[in-house]
């Protein structure tokens, strides 16, 4: 049976919210924190929430986004804070996935690749891979092209598609890039960012720096919000595709804090919560220059946890990749 489209799915997940009751009524629901709710762009979220306005379900109120329930029949007081996955009938925990199954391919091959790259030079055979997912080859070189667009693998006409090795000049090279670009990108992202969000993500790096015990999901969440999410609202796509070309750190980190079990250090999470709060505060420019600051700083434990992995054992890689 054919999967349920995106907007479909979320659709599903907040009517059955609506009717549990779990979206209490006069929560006001906003675009933004519902796609970073669901990771997904603000396109199908929107979609979802117009088919629920049409059946009554929310509404529309003096103030951006809709409340739930009907408020043109009856007087309903909004409710604003952030709208939280057991708010949407979901475990805290739970992940929400709403990707398609050539998505769900992308983004394991994505991972994969991007592993190898840190331990060498790999080839990617599409045969094989093909099998490993159960999808046609055409599938596979789909997603290998998309990945070639990032930067991930190469692919001269006729020869096998390469990944790797992840170089100190590589890391030099995008942190450069990112130093002067993801600024830029604040500076213009910033007014559309939502403070509810800035604020709880505050909370989080204190609890973090604070001694709670960090997991690599935790790492996560707080990189991809301060060079994910903090910049994303902006209409330049290119300058978007630029800097999501230059990530080979954030692979990197996650390979050396995951093989080693490190936590973040101390240092980084301050250097993110002093961006947060200036945004807070509505510093623009000073959480530019904090977030320069930061990009800097952070090239230079990069550098240094390259050379820890490089010294740490091949990692178990599925047989579609061969070390070259």
């Amino acid at each position: 049976m054919k999967g349920k489209l995106r907007y479909e799915l979320i659709y599903q997940t907040l009517d059955e919210a609506i009717r549990s009751g779990t979206l209490t009524e006069g929560l006001v629901l906003l675009e933004g924190p519902l796609g970073d709710l669901f990771g997904t762009s603000r396109v199908p979220v929107r979609k979802a929430l117009m088919l629920l306005n049409d059946e009554l379900k929310i509404s529309r109120f003096d103030g951006r986004g809709f409340v739930v329930g009907d408020a043109n029949s009856k007087d309903i007081k909004p409710i604003r804070r952030m709208v939280t996955k057991v708010d949407v009938g979901l475990e805290s925990d739970q992940a929400v996935d709403n990707r398609t199954l050539s998505e769900k391919i992308f983004e394991d091959l994505f991972e994969q690749i991007s592993t190898c790259m840190v331990f060498g030079h790999y080839r990617v055979e599409e045969g094989r891979a093909a099998e490993y997912y159960g999808v046609s080859k055409m599938v596979i070189r789909q997603a290998l092209l998309r990945l070639r667009d990032r930067g991930v693998v190469e692919k001269e006409p006729y020869s096998s598609w390469l990944a790797g090795p992840l170089t100190a000049r590589e890391i030099r090279n995008d942190y450069e890039i990112r130093a002067e670009l993801e600024p830029a990108a604040l500076k213009l992202s910033a007014k559309h960012i939502d403070q509810l969000l800035i604020a709880q993500m505050v909370t989080k790096h204190e609890e973090m720096i604070n001694g709670q015990e960090i997991s690599i999901e935790d790492i996560t969440t707080v990189e991809d919000f301060l060079h994910g999410s903090l910049i994303k609202h902006i209409d330049n796509k290119k300058l978007l595709d630029v800097l999501n070309h230059c990530r080979s750190s954030v692979v990197l980190n996650k390979v050396f804090f995951t093989s080693l079990n490190l936590s973040m250090d101390v240092a980084a999470l301050k250097e993110h919560k002093l961006v947060l709060e200036l945004l807070l505060q509505g510093a623009v420019e000073a959480a530019s220059a904090s977030l320069k600051d930061h990009l800097i700083n952070a090239r230079k434990r990069s550098l240094q946890r390259l050379k820890v992995v490089s010294v740490l054992p091949d990692p178990k890689l599925p047989a579609y990749l061969v070390k070259v």
